[in-house]
């Protein structure tokens, strides 16, 4: 398919022919990039992303916002498209709890015991560990452990997990609103925007709480649904939206405008998320082919990258070589998230409609 502006996001995103799992793991591997530096070094200064965009927001951070952009475009559609509310949630839950349990577990109960420098008997009657533990419910508020990686510069034992329960409350979100937005479509604009209004008033108030809500959740929230809501925007607009290498020049101005003028996060909602719908759906790349045979690598890449390259810096005494921590980490890793898809994930999203 060529892309000259004449052809509708509608009629790009057909089928299953597209780019989207291959972004996704260049989304992570953003990620896993940025935990690097900040493992290694305690810093992300020398993030690439984080020039391009003045320091403003990392690869880590930008990653995250891709994956709210796509994931809101997906997770309407998928509303849309299941015969009842029952089927949505099941086909929600096989894809985003089974490995997150397994991930928590293990490091709840195998990598912390491992190394934390506590009696196992505190360890285990402590409080924060079964905080941590938690997050196997979607409440991930907390990422460390006990007496586990304490020595390191970042002492966290997972700090990806987080953003899992702020997308658990959007696919809720769906939900319970869509009686509004499959009738009225334009709610999704207004959702984004006064999202948008939240996020920009929380930084501007010094991220305040309100009563038990912590001023961080309360941001957090605002930036990452107005993120994924711009997505669910692209889905019920799809029909008049075309995917055009002028539109993308636009947006890649619009975005350096934000950058260079504005708030990083709000700017790529606008723009940045363009480009995010058009290199997922316009012309398939050959590596999108390739790589379509070989599974989503990037929920597992997510999951457990950071655990695993905690450990890495471990065993060579937390004195480490960013680069060299990505190098080995990715060997492990890669592996590892392919045995979990093909064995694991890919054949339980296959009761979905069971």
């Amino acid at each position: 398919m060529k892309v000259f502006g004449d052809v509708t996001l509608a009629l790009a995103s057909e089928g299953r022919h597209n780019n989207l799992n291959l972004i996704r793991l260049i989304a992570a591997l953003m990620v896993f990039y940025m935990h690097s530096l900040i493992l290694c070094n305690g810093v992300a200064v020398e993030d690439i992303f984080g020039k391009i965009n003045m320091g403003k927001e990392y690869a880590g951070g930008t990653a995250v916002y891709i994956f709210f952009v796509i994931s809101g475009f997906l997770i309407c559609r998928s509303y849309e498209r299941s015969a009842t509310v029952k089927k949505y949630f099941k086909a929600r839950f096989l894809r985003i709890w089974p490995l997150l349990a397994v991930v928590v577990t293990l490091i709840t109960f195998v990598v912390g015991p491992l190394y934390t420098y506590f009696p196992l008997s505190y360890y285990f009657t402590c409080k924060y560990t079964w905080k941590f533990f938690i997050s196997i419910f979607f409440i991930c508020t907390w990422n460390y452990l006990p007496g586990v990686f304490a020595d390191k510069i970042i002492p966290s034992v997972n700090g990806s997990i987080w953003t899992i329960m702020y997308e658990v409350i959007c696919y809720i979100l769906v939900a319970v609103t869509g009686f509004i937005w499959k009738r009225h479509r334009i709610a999704a604009p207004v959702f984004t925007a006064i999202l948008g209004c939240i996020h920009i008033a929380w930084k501007i108030l010094e991220y305040p709480s309100i009563g038990p809500i912590s001023g961080d959740f309360i941001s957090n929230f605002a930036k990452l649904g107005m993120l994924f809501c711009v997505g669910m925007t692209y889905y019920l607009y799809r029909e008049k939206i075309k995917l055009s290498w002028w539109l993308v020049l636009i947006s890649v101005v619009g975005l350096e405008i934000g950058i260079l003028f504005f708030d990083f996060p709000l700017f790529f909602a606008l723009f940045g998320s363009y480009l995010v719908m058009f290199f997922s759906f316009s012309k398939t790349w050959k590596i999108s082919q390739a790589y379509e045979k070989v599974g989503d690598l990037s929920y597992c890449i997510y999951l457990s990258s950071f655990t695993i390259q905690q450990i890495v810096c471990s065993i060579f005494n937390n004195e480490m070589n960013a680069y060299l921590n990505m190098i080995i980490s990715l060997v492990i890793c890669i592996p590892l998230a392919y045995i979990s898809y093909r064995y694991f994930e890919a054949p339980l999203m296959k009761l979905k409609n069971k």
